[in-house]
């Protein structure tokens, strides 16, 4: 079990977190003696390792507190405290065992350096910046936070700058230690140097708690209602100015990745403690988070968070009197706010609005007059039954996103008046048996439409088939998510009407679904029903030659990404799409005969390089061997006590999930995957070591071992360096 600690130390919210951390997801809502029963029942008898990370609490009684919650557990158990501070380490026992980490040697220091600093050029360092680079390593003391930042600052940089920041910067900086002494001044001159759009980013992540995993669907919004993301070039879209925006971030060491999409984009991030205390620092009074225990009011802030223990309906009117909000989230809280209407009356500059578990209905008339709202966020709310028809009144809406609002049963019908909105989310509402025309939302590039048990339809628009003009359908829309569904039958069914824009589309457990877009200019499709196939087949049959209308009108032309989960995928339909699909560059297939599908197509010239696939079970062919083109291969089966040998051939193999599986031991072949980037083994309970072989695997990037209790520690020595190595749920650099 893993916690993060950090600056506030309450016994109650730690309690919920190790729940948490044992995977138990309903634990939000109950009260707290039936959580502190549920943590005594799961730990009674039991052996547990407790890390409780970056802790600060240097009150005994509060320590005590939680220790007596934590016990009950078998002989051996272990709770371990990391910490920068040697107060905080004697207060948890004075027999506990003190273990003083210490910074990395010379040698680990300038490695680190000189990857960040050099990238793909370390090998062939000019020996004047070598000189110059040891130089200002040693000036960082071995701190690993020091040494990324300051290589990252330098990356690229000529050797006259590299000399300029060693002579007159670096004197500058007071002595660092592994106490945080002097690491500040490196960070903050690190920050000077980041473009003004990149410091408006950085700052605004302070509004969260620290430890917190960023989601980029959610930071984005957040960051686009406040003006920070422009496109220099006038071409390039919001989300790919985020993107870059974030691996310029990533790159500088101000962010860290914690998990990308397929595609290699960053889809959730996190900052280390100290860039957090930096972000706060640099955000000055204009970004807080507030929970009501101090002097709150400030007339400088903009931008306030709510994590409330307690409310104090002086200090709320007291901040909205003598603040002009542009951004107001409420993401968790003990108690509610009473006086909404009031709340949102005071909030009229505001322009993103972001409520969780925010449990009472939205004010009809005060609502509407946040006309500067660009984002509106509502997690978790059981009192909302009807969406207020003033939600039209916002005419600068850019994002809305509902989730769990499982009451909710009424959608404003005229949503055609949000003529900005860009992305609308709807997850988890499961009274919603219809909702309005979207078609006609003319700025719409996303929607997405999941665990929705109730939707049956999407009303077509009021005047669509009555006259004799052709509204554009979804004009702007790029991106169409649907995933269970269970009872949606269709969007509508017109064969004149079209998605001029889509590009990408995923349907998942939508088994009523009749009708959908056609895939003419669609890049990504992710589907799991052949029927829907076989329908934009048909299409393609009836469809004029490609001499006639050229290829832009031809189905599938444009597609480049495949994912198909379905049992009944034939050869011939398989074989058709791919002759459609001549622009197609990787297809994963998860079928009951993907080992037939493959050997069947293997030889044929259309078959795409990128391949990716899935065995959930015991198939004896897979010893005959596999297509050779396959880069990605998950492979799930407790039926087999090693891999089969027809998996050896595929030099091409990038990725390799092994789970559930009753290995005792990897084959010595397995190095021979010179190209091999990731190799994941879950659940191989059998499984004591890894062959010596493994250090023969160059280009590994990442090891993830997950629940391999057998598995000989000692052999990760091989891995090959450096290399990300998760265990369990957490992750550390290879020595």
């Amino acid at each position: 079990m893993w916690v993060c600690v950090s600056d506030v130390f309450d016994v109650n919210l730690i309690i919920k977190e190790i729940l948490k951390s044992m995977n138990y997801q309903d634990h939000e809502n109950k009260p707290l003696d039936q959580l502190q029963r549920l943590l005594g029942e799961t730990l009674d008898k039991k052996k547990y390792l407790l890390v409780l990370d970056d802790m600060w609490n240097e009150d005994r009684l509060k320590w005590l507190a939680l220790g007596d919650w934590l016990k009950g557990g078998k002989w051996g158990s272990k709770i371990l405290v990391t910490t920068r501070s040697h107060t905080v380490a004697k207060v948890t026992n004075e027999n506990s065992a003190i273990y003083n980490l210490k910074g990395l040697t010379t040698d680990e220091s300038w490695d680190l350096f000189r990857e960040v600093a050099f990238g793909e050029r370390q090998a062939s360092v000019d020996q004047r910046l070598e000189e110059m680079g040891r130089d200002i390593v040693r000036k960082c003391a071995g701190v690993p936070l020091a040494i990324r930042t300051i290589g990252s600052l330098l990356y690229g940089k000529k050797e006259d700058q590299w000399n300029r920041y060693r002579v007159k910067k670096l004197p500058e900086i007071s002595e660092i230690d592994e106490v945080d002494n002097g690491i500040m001044q490196v960070l903050k001159f690190s920050y000077d140097r980041l473009p003004s759009c990149l410091k408006h980013c950085f700052a605004y992540c302070s509004l969260f708690p620290k430890d917190y995993i960023y989601m980029k669907e959610t930071m984005m919004p957040l960051w686009v209602a406040q003006g920070f993301i422009e496109s220099h070039n006038g071409e390039d879209s919001l989300e790919e100015v985020v993107d870059n925006y974030l691996s310029e971030l990533i790159c500088r060491s101000f962010l860290d990745v914690v998990r990308k999409g397929n595609n290699g984009e960053v889809l959730l991030f996190k900052m280390h403690d100290l860039m957090h205390d930096l972000a706060q620092k640099v955000a000055g009074g204009e970004c807080k988070i507030v929970n009501f225990k101090g002097g709150d009011n400030d007339g400088r802030i903009r931008h306030v968070s709510f994590i409330l223990e307690d409310f104090s309906e002086e200090k709320m009117s007291s901040l909205l009197n003598t603040s002009k909000l542009r951004t107001f989230l409420y993401l968790m809280g003990e108690t509610s706010i009473p006086n909404s209407p009031k709340v949102f009356s005071k909030c009229r500059h505001c322009r993103a609005l972001g409520l969780c578990e925010w449990d009472i209905p939205l004010p009809p008339s005060s609502f509407g007059k946040l006309k500067q709202l660009r984002s509106l966020y509502i997690f978790t709310n059981h009192s909302i039954k009807i969406l207020p028809d003033s939600i039209t009144d916002l005419v600068n809406l850019q994002f809305l996103k509902l989730s769990g609002c499982m009451n909710l049963k009424i959608f404003p019908r005229d949503l055609r008046k949000l003529v900005n909105l860009r992305y609308l989310s709807i997850h988890a509402c499961d009274s919603l048996s219809h909702l309005p025309p979207l078609s006609e939302l003319p700025s719409l590039r996303t929607l997405s439409l999941v665990s929705l048990d109730a939707l049956e339809f999407i009303q077509q628009t009021s005047d669509l088939g009555q006259s004799n003009t052709i509204h554009p359908f979804f004009p702007s829309l790029k991106n169409l998510v649907l995933f269970d569904c269970d009872r949606l039958i269709g969007l509508w069914d017109n064969p004149q009407l079209s998605f001029p824009e889509l590009r990408s589309v995923e349907i998942e457990a939508c088994p009523k679904l009749n009708f959908v877009p056609p895939f003419l200019q669609v890049e990504f499709l992710k589907i799991d029903s052949t029927k829907m196939l076989e329908k934009q087949l048909l299409t393609n049959s009836n469809c004029p030659s490609e001499a006639a209308v050229g290829s832009t009108f031809i189905p599938f032309s444009k597609l480049k990404h495949l994912d198909l989960s379905s049992r009944d995928v034939v050869p011939s339909m398989l074989e058709t799409l791919l002759l459609l699909a001549s622009n197609l560059e990787s297809i994963r297939l998860h079928t009951t005969d993907t080992w037939g599908l493959l050997r069947g197509l293997e030889h044929h010239y259309f078959l795409p390089s990128g391949l990716h696939t899935k065995y959930q079970k015991y198939d004896s062919r897979l010893q005959l061997g596999l297509p050779t083109k396959i880069q990605e291969l998950v492979y799930r089966s407790s039926d087999w006590c090693e891999l089969p040998k027809g998996i050896r051939d595929v030099m091409t193999l990038r990725s390799l999930e092994i789970s559930g599986c009753g290995l005792r031991s990897l084959p010595e072949w397995i190095g021979n995957f010179s190209l091999l980037e990731k190799l994941v083994l879950i659940d191989c309970r059998g499984l004591k070591r890894l062959p010596s072989e493994i250090r023969n695997l160059t280009h590994l990037k990442e090891l993830i071992i997950i629940y391999c209790p057998n598995l000989e520690k000692s052999c990760l020595i091989d891995v090959p360096a450096p290399v990300l190595i998760r265990t369990g749920y957490e992750s550390e650099r290879s020595a």
